[in-house]
């Protein structure tokens, strides 16, 4: 009743003054078709062209009605200002106020009619309700799935739909680098705005990434953990059983547990701790193999997560890496220990009591692997070593000391033939002792002393005329044939 009476008072003394100094006006009705809307909460402004507020008024609660005087003849834009989320089509009027041409100076009524309700909310961060997440996409779903509208938040964290139909609806939040609590929140639309209460989309984390690379090149052989401050309530998205217990013991700022563990893409080298809530943290490298030590640095990054996601800046590099390998007798056999080994020639390593070595900080090449070990044999091996195949492979012993004795001052050719086989050794004895050795594989042989026409026209043989032996990976010792003569 009150605003009834004011509008009415200002509308008699408005055009007892026009009628007499031709002052005109803007005016006309904010209509509502199909709903009840207090329209006492709506206003209609006069601007300018550049956006200033020149002059407002109310509407009448009753039938919507407005009116605002102009005294100036220019450019204004007539615009309705409702509450959030309320929607009126037109939103604006463009006037040219001539005072004889314009809609306004012809006293028609310039209408806004009312379109839906609105659906507003706030997309806040975890533990800072007064700070609002912008640039968040905000999609709104029917109850059957269909989308209704988009949206992103503004400098505030503010979203708004309008006009929104009475209904149910959803909700839902993303951000290409940020992760939330809850990412949607069911609402219904009835007779008025809804208002999302507070606290019910909130930001709980951000993406971390980084990357990795070995000499240039994307380098994936590594995982990487992902440490909390000490006394800091940390999330992160991660599986907690998937993170191996590698206890940190270089920085005592930080938890000795990891909160989370990540490897990296293959084809990239980046890696990434999804959701991780802001603090700070610590990254260090891991690798998981126990037969390859890569070296790598820096040995960590310390990092502080604030109202975003982030690159680490500084990059992990591989600058070498240490692998391991083994001598054994056999395949899977027993161990070979104290064997001296050499990489391209150089000693660089002997084997210990399991039978492995180390080759300490390598870089990617070719290499020649020699092993050299008392009472046995290898063969050379060429090893092309890199990061995608940073192994070694088993070194085998390839022939055991097989020695003997021909009981004569003279030397004589011993023969040793593989059953089974075509292959044939001859070896000499030594003149003066008589003794010989050879390296043989695994086998059964049949070993002999070879006497030539002269020596076997003088009636000189040797007992045993043959031997068995077998090597069954070890050295084999003590094979004696003395020397007959026929009388």
């Amino acid at each position: 009743m009150v605003h009834s009476a004011v509008l009415g008072l200002a509308l008699v003394l408005l055009f007892g003054y026009s009628s007499a100094d031709e002052v005109f006006g803007c005016g006309g009705f904010v209509k509502n078709v199909n709903s009840e809307l207090d329209l006492s909460k709506v206003e209609v402004g006069l601007f300018t062209p550049q956006g200033s507020l020149k002059i407002k008024t109310e509407c009448s609660p009753s039938n919507g009605y407005y009116f605002i005087p102009v005294y100036d003849k220019g450019s204004y834009v007539l615009k309705v200002i409702p509450p959030p989320g309320w929607s009126f089509e037109p939103e604006q009027v463009e006037i040219k106020f001539d005072g004889q041409t314009d809609v306004c100076s012809q006293g028609k009524d310039v209408n806004f009619l009312f379109k839906g309700f609105g659906i507003t909310g706030r997309v806040e961060f975890r533990g800072m309700a007064d700070t609002g997440a912008r640039n968040v996409r905000v999609d709104l779903v029917a109850e059957d799935g269909s989308k209704i509208g988009q949206t992103i938040t503004n400098g505030n964290g503010v979203f708004s739909f309008t006009p929104i139909k009475p209904g149910r609806y959803v909700v839902k939040v993303q951000h290409q680098k940020w992760h939330f609590e809850h990412p949607e929140y069911k609402v219904t639309v009835a007779s008025g705005n809804t208002e999302i209460p507070a606290g019910s989309l909130v930001v709980s984390g951000f993406d971390v990434e980084g990357s990795v690379f070995s000499d240039g090149q994307p380098f994936a052989n590594v995982g990487f953990l992902l440490y909390s401050a000490k006394d800091q309530k940390s999330l992160v998205k991660c599986s907690s059983d998937s993170v191996p217990s590698v206890a940190n013991t270089g920085n005592k700022a930080y938890d000795s547990a990891p909160l989370c563990f990540t490897t990296p893409n293959k084809n990239t080298g980046n890696y990434l701790f999804p959701g991780v809530s802001r603090g700070k943290y610590l990254i260090r490298p891991h690798f998981s193999d126990s037969k390859i030590k890569f070296h790598i640095r820096p040995e960590a990054v310390e990092l502080v997560v604030g109202n975003d996601g982030i690159r680490v800046k500084e990059n992990f590099e591989v600058t070498g890496f240490s692998v391991s390998g083994r001598v054994l007798r056999s395949p899977n056999g027993a161990s070979v220990a104290n064997a001296r080994v050499k990489l391209n020639g150089r000693e660089i390593a002997v084997t210990g009591k399991d039978g492995s070595y180390t080759l300490e900080n390598i870089q990617p090449a070719t290499y020649t692997i020699q092993v050299q070990a008392d009472d046995l044999q290898f063969k050379d091996h060429i090893v092309k070593v890199s990061l995608a195949n940073p192994s070694l492979p088993d070194v085998l012993v390839s022939g055991f000391k097989v020695c003997g004795q021909v009981i004569s001052k003279k030397a004589h050719r011993v023969a040793i033939t593989k059953k089974a086989s075509t292959m044939m050794v001859e070896v000499t004895s030594r003149e003066g002792t008589g003794e010989w050795c050879t390296f043989l594989e695994n086998g059964q042989y049949t070993v002999q002393v070879l006497t030539s026409d002269e020596e076997h026209a003088s009636g000189i043989q040797f007992f045993p005329v043959t031997q068995t032996i077998e090597v069954n990976y070890s050295p084999v010792e003590g094979i004696v044939f003395s020397q007959l003569r026929a009388t």
